[in-house]
């Protein structure tokens, strides 16, 4: 039970961790590029929210969600950050490589932290 609650908190932890992540590189899109890409965004972040419950919640599925697109985002934030660093655009590149690293750890803590796969074993038992 000890190792499933701690499971359960680790995920709640990426879970917030990667909302924020998300709406700091919203707000800083916004700023640089202007209002007119918010409502798809929006959709994302709300998106991302519901990923987030349910993974909280201890979904099997979205687990498997969770680290395929934080894998495929993680990886392509953090090639675009570098391009980016590499160019001479250290700002813009910072962001994207904030949210990389935020995005493949946490796959990386969805796949192999043990009391994380006992939070969601117990999710799919419910």
């Amino acid at each position: 039970m000890a190792d499933e609650n701690s499971g359960k908190t680790i995920v709640l932890i990426i879970v917030l961790v990667t909302i924020a992540v998300s709406a700091v590189v919203i707000a800083l899109y916004v700023v640089a590029h202007g209002i007119s890409a918010l409502p798809q965004r929006a959709v994302r972040f709300t998106l991302t929210v519901a990923l987030g419950w349910f993974l909280y919640r201890g979904a099997a599925w979205a687990r498997w969600t969770a680290v395929v697109l934080f894998t495929l985002g993680g990886l392509g934030s953090l090639a675009a950050g570098s391009q980016l660093v590499a160019r001479g655009y250290p700002a813009n590149g910072a962001p994207l490589l904030l949210m990389g690293t935020v995005y493949v750890a946490s796959a990386l803590a969805l796949l192999f932290i043990r009391s994380v796969r006992a939070h969601f074993a117990r999710g799919a038992a419910a």
